[in-house]
């Protein structure tokens, strides 16, 4: 018979881990994306400028955006499947 087996500090710290990260990775493009107002407000004239600021919100911004949207997705699957073991654990403990 196969056994699985979770532990639960361990899972519920990749749960907190996962989720810090979204979080930070949604300021990191808030500040981004002030850099990019920064640079359409004069900051960095002329064909380079506009380069970087378009390089910034249209291809990093989004990347950045599915990354942290990512990193919330298995946080929120990593929790589900704690809530699920617990459960499980508990179903099978009242059978005894």
């Amino acid at each position: 018979m196969s056994e699985t087996r979770m532990v639960y500090e361990e899972a519920e710290e990749m749960v907190m881990l996962l989720h810090t990260g979204a979080e930070q990775l949604m300021d990191t493009m808030e500040a981004m994306q002030r850099i990019a107002e920064q640079l359409d407000n004069g900051a960095l004239l002329g064909d380079g400028g506009e380069a970087f600021s378009s390089a910034l919100r249209q291809r990093l911004a989004p990347a950045i955006q599915r990354l942290a949207e990512k990193l919330k997705e298995r946080s929120d699957y990593v929790q589900t499947e704690v809530y699920d073991m617990k459960q499980a654990e508990q179903a099978s403990r009242n059978l005894f």
